[in-house]
């Protein structure tokens, strides 16, 4: 069984995939289907700096991802230096990998 505050977010991004149309509508079944096998969390807990200015989301999807948000393993790209403009003020985190 997937872990309910990931399944939370997806059905809820699913709901809101739903709503797309042409092109859009075929990538979107695409991604959900690929997200149907339930996998494991992998408790990271690393934040960055960046995710204390996570918005205080107050839609459903919003706030289903801040449920998770601090479960997640937060880094930087690869290819990221500090001398770049973004470097302080961006993150990635992978909810199904």
């Amino acid at each position: 069984m997937r872990d309910p505050d990931i399944q939370a977010f997806l059905d809820l991004a699913a709901a809101g995939l739903a709503r797309c149309s042409g092109a859009a509508a075929d990538v979107a079944a695409t991604v959900t289907t690929r997200w149907q096998a339930p996998g494991t969390l992998q408790e990271g807990c690393e934040r960055l700096p960046v995710c204390d200015h996570l918005p205080r989301l107050s839609e459903p999807l919003g706030a289903a991802f801040l449920r998770l948000a601090p479960r997640l393993r937060w880094r930087r790209r690869a290819n990221a230096t500090p001398d770049q403009a973004y470097y302080p003020a961006h993150a990635n985190a992978m909810v199904l990998g």
